[in-house]
């Protein structure tokens, strides 16, 4: 989201997901959300979803950041516009949010791809839910054919751009842990990791 008149926008960090149920298309949901933590730099947003049973959905919680545009760097966010939230002390996760997920060592180069217009949001760079998209991408058909993922959690590091190549490596840990790596074509950044369990 950009404020256009002052040049800044909210970035996304990170975010987990936790699926428990798999509702079917057009399902009636409720998606309650709300910031909790207050810091000079950053929001935590977390989330519930259920569905019209009140049966929980999914749960998930993200980090997010105020960026300044035209400087090309974090900024604090002004008093004035927490002002304008409310907080919660309330955690979607009991569990700790792994905010820096490391690249698997045996990381193994998949695929690559080049970034396409349609990848693009309204910021100019890959919109963050086409990582996921890439990395599903990049799974193996035995890997693809065989879990049902309901864990995702995604770390971002630097943005792509149109026309950009990308290189997405995969690796599987224990405990059937998977990620894919995303990285520009000469391996120099990291785009984003994502990683996927049952």
């Amino acid at each position: 989201m950009i404020f256009q008149e002052r040049g800044i926008a909210w970035i996304i960090l990170n975010w987990k997901l936790k699926v428990f149920l798999r509702p079917k298309t057009n399902t009636p949901l409720i998606v309650n959300t709300w910031i909790r933590t207050e810091n000079p730099l950053f929001f935590y947003r977390d989330f519930e979803i259920f569905d019209n049973n009140n049966s929980l959905v999914a749960k998930a919680s993200s980090k997010w950041i105020l960026f300044d545009v035209n400087k090309k760097s974090i900024t604090k966010i002004p008093i004035k516009m927490k002002e304008k939230y409310s907080y919660i002390d309330k955690y979607a996760f009991t569990e700790e949010f792994d905010e820096k997920i490391k690249e698997p060592i045996n990381s193994t180069l998949i695929m690559n791809y080049i970034v396409q217009r349609r990848d693009i949001d309204t910021n100019n760079h890959v919109n963050n839910l086409y990582y996921l998209d890439y990395a599903i991408e990049a799974l193996p058909e035995e890997i693809y054919n065989t879990f049902k993922f309901s864990n995702v959690e995604i770390m971002y590091k630097h943005e792509a751009k149109p026309g950009e190549k990308l290189s997405l490596f995969f690796a599987q840990e224990k405990n059937n842990n998977f990620f894919v790596t995303i990285k520009d074509e000469e391996c120099k950044k990291i785009h984003a990791i994502v990683k996927l369990n049952n």
